[in-house]
């Protein structure tokens, strides 16, 4: 199991997401909804419908 070092922040994206979203539009996701900056090198979580 992965677990981030000390001081990472993890933001977990708790509304379903589309997951055929390329990697442009969860980065286009993080900077309009949650204001952050994706390469900040804090980790994103997002979960499908199934929350699988």
């Amino acid at each position: 199991m992965f677990f981030p070092v000390s001081g990472v922040r993890v933001w977990l994206c708790t509304q379903p997401t589309d997951m055929r979203k390329s990697y442009d539009g969860l980065l286009a996701l993080v900077k309009s909804q949650l204001q952050e900056d994706p390469l900040s090198g804090q980790l994103f979580v997002f979960i499908n419908r199934k929350g699988n």
